[in-house]
């Protein structure tokens, strides 16, 4: 079977119905009144070359990995659609995508949604959560495409395990993390090498959990500055980082840091404003090699 149509009547497409239908090339919804897509619907599905599916309007649900080992390739376009959900691993484990643009109303990549596919980037001006390992070792995975400063201004949280091993997100000269940003769990960026530089903006009031940029190389700037005395940092976040060329620190006393932040980073300067704060920031350094300044200033510009 190379071509489905999907007629009039149909309002779901139930569990595992063209699961493993290897041949399948096109699929076109003719019908307005397809409101979801059930899980593993089209697992290990479509012929490995082009194809293409058409999606209709009255989408508002994909289940879990409906997509998940298909070789579903190109670009994905769910722009047109109502979705506001899909499950977890919906695309993952595909060879050919490319890319997906996710209409508005899409809130939310799910778990593992995009893990170890081939995604190149992802269109989505309503995201507002990435849940654990929605790209987690997508390695060509380059970015949002309405994202300039790295993170789409509309997200809110990011949960664990986002972004790691995704070695080709693009090098940004200011990667921000916002005061949109509610929380950040951990281990979004570990062992990803081309993060380029890392600003936690003053108006960041959430929290920020562990491990995030542990094992990142040539990270190049830092920036910690916090105004919002609620804000807190775990521990071990760059974590045998290698070419931290500046990090800047100047946040409040009751701002919460936790240890071992930069234990065994290297070839790094450090700028370190309000002096208090050293009492309990000081066990954040263990092990460093090549440090060119540890200082104590009254101002500085990143």
């Amino acid at each position: 079977m190379e071509y489905i149509e999907i007629p009039q009547p149909v309002s779901f497409m139930d569990y595992y119905c063209f699961r493993n239908c290897t041949n399948l090339k096109d699929i076109n919804f003719s019908t307005n009144q397809l409101t979801e897509i059930k899980f593993n619907t089209f697992e290990n599905s479509f012929h490995y070359g082009p194809n293409s599916i058409t999606f209709p309007t009255s989408l508002n649900t994909i289940g879990s990995n409906a997509f998940k080992g298909s070789n579903i390739s190109g670009v994905v376009d769910l722009s047109q659609t109502n979705l506001n959900s899909n499950d977890y691993g919906t695309f993952s484990y595909t060879p050919l995508l490319e890319g997906i643009k996710y209409p508005p109303s899409m809130k939310f990549v799910d778990r593992t949604g995009c893990a170890n596919s081939s995604i190149v980037w992802v269109s989505g001006s309503g995201l507002t959560g990435l849940h654990t390992g929605a790209f987690k070792d997508s390695v060509d995975f380059s970015g949002f495409i309405e994202a300039p400063s790295g993170l789409p201004d509309s997200l809110r949280f990011i949960q664990d395990d986002v972004f790691v091993r995704c070695a080709s997100i693009k090098p940004r000269q200011n990667y921000l993390i916002s005061g949109n940003i509610e929380s950040i769990g951990n281990f979004n960026w570990y062992q990803q090498a081309s993060t380029q530089s890392v600003i936690i903006h003053e108006s960041f009031s959430g929290s920020i959990g562990d491990d995030n940029w542990s094992s990142v190389g040539n990270l190049g700037n830092l920036s910690i500055k916090f105004d919002n005395a609620t804000a807190s940092i775990g521990s071990r976040n760059w974590k045998d980082c290698d070419l931290i060329s500046n990090v800047y620190i100047d946040c409040p006393y009751s701002v919460w840091v936790g240890t071992n932040n930069f234990d065994n980073a290297s070839n790094c300067d450090f700028f370190i404003k309000n002096t208090h704060h050293a009492d309990y920031i000081s066990n954040n350094w263990s092990g460093l090699q090549g440090v060119n300044a540890i200082s104590t200033i009254s101002s500085y510009t990143p």
